[in-house]
């Protein structure tokens, strides 16, 4: 029986020579939630050969790699969000200038009512913005034209 035991143990251990090998492949490869795959499997086989240090180890290390795939999507993530803002504030940035472009012509032709709608789209658009300050300039502009029409 202490034999069928050992080979079992050598099996074991070959197996998680295995799949330490792969982990590693796989961790080279940036493949890192497939390494932490891997490495949780080594670590179960440490376990039922009995090698609990080892095992402790290669858990920490399946959670170390989990975590890090985890922080490099949410980075991924928040760099489209900043891609996608960057690209909406362009966007309002040209809704400004058009509406204020509007304003100015309408201000022209004595069109008081319509100047200071078009200012208060452009306040609109820098409060979307978050550009606190330029909106109240724009409103306080909007409210003097539309005084000036009355």
């Amino acid at each position: 029986m202490g034999k069928q035991k050992k080979n079992q143990k050598n099996a074991l251990e070959a197996e998680r020579k295995k799949v330490l090998d792969e982990a590693k492949l796989a961790e080279d490869e940036f493949r890192i939630l497939d390494a932490a795959r891997l490495y949780k499997l080594a670590s179960n086989l440490s376990k039922d050969i009995g090698d609990l240090e080892f095992a402790r180890e290669l858990i920490d290390r399946s959670n170390e790699l989990k975590n890090r795939e985890l922080r490099i999507r949410n980075k991924a993530k928040i760099e489209k969000q900043r891609l996608k803002a960057a690209k909406n504030i362009e966007k309002l940035e040209g809704q400004i200038n058009e509406a204020l472009e509007i304003a100015e012509v309408a201000i022209t032709e004595g069109r008081w009512d319509d100047a200071s709608k078009y200012y208060n789209f452009a306040a609109r658009y820098a409060l979307e913005m978050d550009e606190k300050e330029r909106s109240e300039a724009f409103k306080k502009k909007a409210i003097s034209l539309a005084q000036r029409g009355k």
